[in-house]
């Protein structure tokens, strides 16, 4: 269980797939950002938190689902 709760822990392909998705939601942050600037990089840091939430708990689910289902 701890083991899926710590990114460090993870295997390689889901930490590069947490880092794609980290990029990925700091570029659509970036690019849908009202005003240049600051204001820009705000939502690119948004974006990246968001994304990569949905990415951790998306892993989360899916790796105890499995468990869920033996019972």
């Amino acid at each position: 269980m701890q083991a899926m709760l710590d990114p460090r822990k993870w295997e390689y392909v889901d930490r590069l797939r947490l880092l794609i998705a980290i990029a990925f939601g700091a570029a659509l942050g970036f690019t849908n950002g009202y005003s240049h600037g600051w204001f820009n990089l705000l939502w690119a840091l948004i974006g990246a938190v968001v994304v990569a939430g949905a990415f951790y708990c998306y892993r989360a689910l899916l790796s105890s689902l499995p468990r869920a289902l033996d019972r």
